[in-house]
């Protein structure tokens, strides 16, 4: 039930991945099942019959319509079917946005400090986020820190082959690599995108720390890492303390450097953790001083990371911030319909 109702019939699609779907009407919003990743035909049928199902169930007739901003998202090309066939408007929303806005919704929360991180997102600038930190205030959300583009190549492959996004972190960086056709396709900006991706920066060091270099699984890469840092909690061991930066490539470099040296790969990963959650604070600690809010809620697929949650969860509590997260709604991509409902609902 939400604080406030939402004032006409909305239907939100979600995104592409973790597919799901919202049908929201006075202070209910109802998420459906999960339901998978829209570039399977058998999921997009499965979409297509639980929306129907779910439309006829509740005898739902939505007067408005909103999805993910992506240009070439299946659900943003399904949204704009149902559009033309029922004459109601689409609305395109940026899923970063919608993912802090849906723990706003669970919290019934109207302005906030939101910190999204997660793999991969479509950005106003046209770039694929993932790092971001805004300052929303009702339906609107503005950009005040992220994490600093860095340049990867191979479009999708790169949530796959953390080996090679090394390989071009380092590159970037003016660090020697041993494939020269990565040097050359990063030097001549073939199938190169600039990203500001927290997921691919979790893919990264577990492949400079020797961890995991693919994904064979979805986050294999990242949840190596964070096991890495918990290990190290566990038994106790010193977090190795990494200079506190924005910039890819300086983390890299000093990550790389302290392995070279010997140290604990289990204590340079507690160290980034440590390192990217004390960015995140200090980041939350100077919006609070210009803008005198105090709510801040974390959401993203990286935030299922349990090390990275609790350092950002407890050191924000500690500086009195009231700090929220999602508790029923999926804090992944399948919770992106509540968020995107919430907003047009703010309107």
């Amino acid at each position: 039930m939400l604080d406030r109702p939402i004032k006409k019939p909305l239907l939100t699609l979600g995104g592409d991945l973790k597919a799901s779907f919202a049908v929201s009407k006075g202070r209910s919003i109802i998420l459906s099942q999960y339901l998978g990743d829209l570039e399977s035909y058998a999921v997009q049928e499965s979409y297509k019959a639980a929306l129907k199902r779910t439309m006829e169930l509740y005898g739902f007739r939505p007067e408005a319509i909103a999805c993910d901003k992506h240009p070439g998202y299946i659900s943003g090309r399904l949204a704009k079917e149902l559009s033309e066939k029922h004459h109601i408007p689409v609305v395109g929303i940026y899923h970063h946005h919608a993912h802090v806005a849906s723990v706003m919704a669970e919290h019934g929360l109207t302005h906030t400090i939101g910190v999204a991180m997660d793999g991969t997102g479509y950005g106003k600038d046209g770039r694929i986020w993932g790092g971001e930190i805004f300052y929303v205030s009702g339906s609107n959300a503005e950009r005040r820190s992220h994490i600093d583009y860095f340049t990867l190549i191979g479009g999708d492959e790169a949530a796959r082959d953390a080996g090679k996004d090394l390989q071009c972190l380092m590159h970037a960086a003016g660090m020697e690599i041993d494939n020269p056709l990565i040097a050359a396709a990063m030097d001549e900006h073939i199938n190169t995108f600039e990203t500001s991706s927290a997921g691919r920066l979790f893919d990264i060091m577990a492949a400079a720390l020797g961890l995991r270099t693919i994904n064979t699984y979805e986050a294999e890469c990242a949840i190596a890492l964070e096991n890495a840092a918990y290990d190290a909690l566990r038994k106790g061991l010193t977090t190795y303390a990494l200079p506190v930066t924005s910039d890819p490539a300086e983390m890299l470099y000093y990550i790389i450097k302290a392995k070279a040296k010997g140290s604990d790969v289990r204590e340079l990963a507690l160290g980034f953790h440590r390192m990217l959650s004390s960015w995140i604070i200090g980041e939350c600690d100077r919006i609070r001083e210009e803008r005198a809010d105090n709510n801040v809620c974390l959401s993203g697929g990286c935030f299922a990371n349990r090390v990275l949650s609790e350092m950002c969860r407890v050191g924000l509590s500690t500086k009195g911030f009231h700090v929220y997260m999602n508790e029923r709604i999926p804090g992944n991509d399948q919770g992106i319909a509540v968020g995107q409902a919430y907003i047009l609902g703010l309107q």
